[in-house]
């Protein structure tokens, strides 16, 4: 087996899906834009300020032209999961429309509660949310996230997402 110790770096604290709007972000300069999701690191040109890992940065296809917004990982093969194109930052009003979006395709478009009480809640990049995916069994709710951002906005997102299917139990794991 191999050493697979976590980077000092790495913070895994819960955090909340408010936004600091008094803190400057760091920046992730790319080669050429993109409206994928995911950035990999060959994409990456440089990086402006000193971004831990799991935070959030701006996203610039030029010296100046912002693309928009994603989560950073220093560490991962993906540097830097896209959250949200545009000049706003992803706040928590972005957070909860993403998923009350990925509710309402599910509940009021594919109808899924009339036939199953199973069924993906959140499918990642489909429903803008990189790095997370969310399955209601019964009156349980089971995140697998893929991300350290992911990882510390999980419980808030969690909590969110309980409170809308009225669950009883809901669990956090991490992803392959």
């Amino acid at each position: 087996s191999g050493d697979e110790s976590m980077p000092s770096d790495v913070d895994l604290t819960q955090q909340s899906l408010t936004l600091d709007l008094d803190a400057k972000l760091p920046a992730v300069h790319i080669s050429n834009p993109t409206w994928h999701p995911i950035i990999y690191r060959k994409r990456v040109d440089h990086v402006v300020g000193n971004p831990r890992p799991g935070q959030l940065v701006a996203v610039y296809h030029s010296e100046t032209e912002l693309l928009g917004f994603g989560i950073f990982n220093p560490h991962a093969e993906i540097m830097v999961r896209m959250l949200r194109l545009g000049i706003d930052a992803p706040d928590e009003a972005y957070w909860k429309q993403r998923l009350d979006e990925a509710i309402a395709l599910r509940r009021d478009v594919l109808q899924l509660d009339r036939v199953t009480d199973s069924y993906r809640v959140v499918h990642a990049e489909a429903d803008g949310l990189s790095g997370l995916v969310v399955d209601k069994l019964g009156d349980t709710l089971s995140a697998e996230v893929f991300s350290v951002g992911m990882w510390q906005r999980a419980r808030a997102v969690m909590q969110y997402l309980v409170e809308r299917f009225n669950a009883q139990h809901w669990l956090i794991r991490t992803g392959p």
